[in-house]
């Protein structure tokens, strides 16, 4: 058996059990490729007679090579039939009883099983009366007083007990002490309450009916009242007690409303008081409004007077004056000519620059930032996360300015396809060559002008990895590619 490997035109061919090496050190690939053929013997296969014979637990076999073979050929198996069982059909008769419901019934002997069963069972009498229950009648009941006691047990038929019977006499006393008179229209209602005490003569039961006779007699006197009986205290009306036969009503005396004024006193720190007052006479007033004489304050009362002030300064009271004059010569304001160093990071890009204390405010600044360092000292762009979460389209071509050889771990997706290495290699004046995994996408040399395989993979999202904050990838991706997102 012989190989043979095709290679940008070069063609390798292998004899049997032969080892060849193809050339490829230096040329985008880190080692040689080594092609060794070897041709391997033939297996030894079984051919192979089994019997089996299936059971109700196992219906499955393995059948495997014999010692000294790698596997089977050919194999030919007899199945042995299982032989049905021998199934009985039985009539049987049940009776059940107080100690026993239920029965196991089986095949007779000579039989594998039961195929069909037709069972009767004896019905129990409706008439039977358990072992543990006492039967009872009517000379089983008893009664005291108002109570009939019916002991536990069956009772074939329905029984009675009666009780004694007991007699009432009429009442003999009637007492009371309660009496009310209502009124309703021109009519008077007496109404009193009284206890009745009836007597028993014989305990026992008593039919519901009337026994005896009572009266009570009630007789009540009432004072009539009318208007004239109403009277009148300043804004009181007094009705006594008693029955008005119909409305009764009493006016009391008419007041008179008198007219408001009002006085205005001195003016005291932009205020000034204002008394009102009005005298009414005493009586009854009906509802309504009355005005009286307005009361003027003008701004000359409430201020007066003028003040200058020549110097700065807080608090100045110019209460009650009319006007202020201010007359004071101010100087140059004290500003500051400062130079500030500001260091931004990750969590904080902005600050605040004031004046140093003696100084009213600033009049230059000059502000030096230093930019964040990557590890090997370049400028960084990028946080903690570096690449990951940034998507770049890659130049048409692919160059640098210096030898560069890198295989990162990168997760990304481009074309549609989930990557997690990147391999790229740059010599200049020679070539390059960008790998995502086992798929070669760019390969430009002196050999090779094909570029792109495909202009799809130019495109690459980057989602992270350990090399996504790699300060040489991040370099090279930035001097090759346009950020996107």
């Amino acid at each position: 058996m012989s190989t043979t490997v095709t290679y940008k035109g070069n063609t390798l061919t292998t004899a049997e059990n032969q080892t060849r090496v193809l050339k490829t050190s230096g040329k985008y690939l880190e080692d040689d490729v080594t092609i060794v053929d070897v041709t391997s013997a033939a297996p030894v296969l079984q051919t192979k007679t089994a019997t089996y014979t299936p059971s109700a637990s196992v219906q499955t076999d393995t059948i495997t090579a014999d010692v000294g073979y790698d596997g089977l050929d050919e194999v030919d198996i007899t199945i042995n039939a299982v032989t049905p069982p021998s199934l009985q059909t039985k009539t049987v008769t049940y009776t059940p009883s107080e100690s026993q419901q239920t029965d196991t019934i089986t095949a007779d002997v000579g039989y594998d099983g039961l195929d069909e069963v037709d069972i009767t069972v004896n019905a129990i009498s409706p008439t039977y009366v358990g072992s543990g229950i006492t039967r009872r009648d009517g000379t089983d009941l008893s009664a005291s007083g108002a109570t009939v006691t019916v002991p536990s047990g069956y009772y074939e038929d329905t029984e009675t007990k009666s009780v004694a019977s007991g007699s009432v006499t009429a009442p003999s006393t009637i007492s009371g002490t309660s009496a009310t008179v209502s009124t309703g229209t021109n009519t008077l209602t007496l109404s009193k309450t009284v206890a009745v005490t009836p007597s028993v003569t014989t305990p026992g039961y008593v039919s519901s009916g009337t026994a005896g006779n009572s009266s009570v007699s009630l007789t009540a006197s009432v004072n009539t009242r009318s208007s004239d009986d109403l009277s009148v205290s300043g804004d009181t009306v007094t009705a006594p007690a008693g029955y008005y036969a119909s409305s009764a009503s009493k006016s009391v005396a008419s007041g008179t409303a008198g007219t408001p004024t009002a006085t205005k006193g001195a003016v005291s720190n932009h205020s000034v008081d204002i008394t009102p007052s009005v005298t009414n006479t005493t009586g009854y007033i009906t509802g309504g409004t009355k005005t009286g004489t307005a009361v003027t304050v003008t701004a000359a009362e409430l201020v007066s007077g003028s003040q200058t002030i020549t110097s700065n300064g807080s608090g100045i009271d110019v209460t009650n004056l009319a006007s202020v004059d201010v007359s004071v010569s101010g100087g140059s304001p004290n500003l500051q000519t400062k130079s500030v160093t500001y260091t931004p990071s990750e969590s904080q890009q902005t600050d605040t620059i004031e004046a140093d204390v003696g100084y009213d405010g600033l009049d230059e600044v000059d502000i030096t930032i230093n930019a964040i360092p990557y590890p090997d000292g370049d400028l960084m762009e990028f946080g903690t996360t570096g690449l990951a979460g940034t998507s770049w389209t890659f130049n048409s071509e692919i160059s640098a300015s210096t030898n560069y050889y890198d295989n990162c771990n990168l997760s990304f997706t481009s074309n549609g396809i989930n990557y997690t290495t990147i391999f790229m290699q740059v010599v200049p004046g020679i070539g390059a060559m960008i790998i995502y995994d086992n798929d070669e996408v760019y390969e430009k040399s002196l050999f090779d002008s094909t570029g792109w395989q495909n202009q799809a993979y130019r495109d690459i999202t980057i989602t992270g990895g350990t090399d996504a904050t790699n300060a040489d990838l991040i370099a090279f991706i930035e001097a090759n590619a346009t950020q996107t997102s």
